[in-house]
């Protein structure tokens, strides 16, 4: 059996009615078909990206907004069961502010600390593993490295690695271990 994807559109100029798309193929012309008894990669899930932003909105919300909120998203019957998450490694462009986990200059990684991620972050990522009932695999992209590994001396703006890119690989390996 194999299934056929059409793109449709809605809008005032079809008079709010399911439309096929411009450029679209009418039944039975091409298109995308989906062969369910083949099988080519398997899917580790669906999800979301876990934002200090996000984080920080949800937390200012009454508290019965934010839980249904959240399970509207990771709750398996009442939402859309999401199963897997992206957090940054040091901020993102969804951050309140730059923050690192080192300090300046830390090439042994003494001073690592997740504890940043305490106050807005991991708050959140337990509250969706709670509406989800259990862990959600999470994925850590790094973003930039600190302002010091880098030529332009900010975590904005570019610039390329002025130290070791080695630093900043053993910085991300601690961060994805320290869960």
């Amino acid at each position: 059996m194999a299934w056929k994807i059409i793109r449709v559109q809605s809008g005032p100029e079809q008079g709010e009615q399911w439309q096929n798309a411009p450029g679209e193929p009418s039944h039975g012309d091409g298109g995308l078909r989906i062969n369910p008894d083949q099988k080519y990669q398997t899917m580790v899930g669906f999800g979301g990206a876990f934002t200090e932003a996000a984080a920080y909105t949800l937390s200012r919300m009454p508290e019965e907004r934010r839980a249904e909120a959240i399970a509207g998203y990771f709750d398996r019957e009442r939402g859309l069961g999401y199963s897997i998450g992206r957090i940054p490694i040091h901020s993102c462009d969804f951050s309140l502010a730059n923050c690192t986990y080192l300090d300046e200059g830390d090439e042994s990684l003494e001073s690592f600390t997740l504890a940043h991620e305490e106050k807005w972050l991991f708050p959140l990522i337990r509250d969706a593993e709670a509406a989800r009932g259990g862990k959600i695999p999470l994925l850590a992209s790094p973003w930039s490295p600190p302002g010091w590994m880098k030529s332009n001396g900010e975590m904005n703006h570019g610039g390329s690695y002025s130290r070791s890119t080695v630093g900043f690989g053993r910085v991300t390996l601690r961060a994805t271990r320290t869960r």
